[in-house]
């Protein structure tokens, strides 16, 4: 599990990994032109998402199902 000292800090990780609960209330079309501009300027592919550790290597968080393309 998640030590105090993994608090606010950056963790990459797959979105296999994160359980999906509530989607987020942004409208569907703020996400897609996120996602459209990011490809058009060559950006990195990553979304920061704040997530609640369940256990080693699961994850819970709210992300858009729009993301999960």
């Amino acid at each position: 599990m998640m030590e105090y000292t993994d608090i606010g800090t950056l963790k990459y990780l797959y979105l296999d990994e994160i359980e999906i609960t509530n989607g987020t209330d942004a409208d569907s079309f703020l996400i897609e032109a996120t996602a459209k501009l990011l490809q058009q300027t060559g950006g990195r592919n990553w979304l920061p998402v704040i997530v609640k550790e369940l256990s080693e290597d699961r994850y819970e968080g709210n992300i858009s199902k729009t993301a999960e393309r």
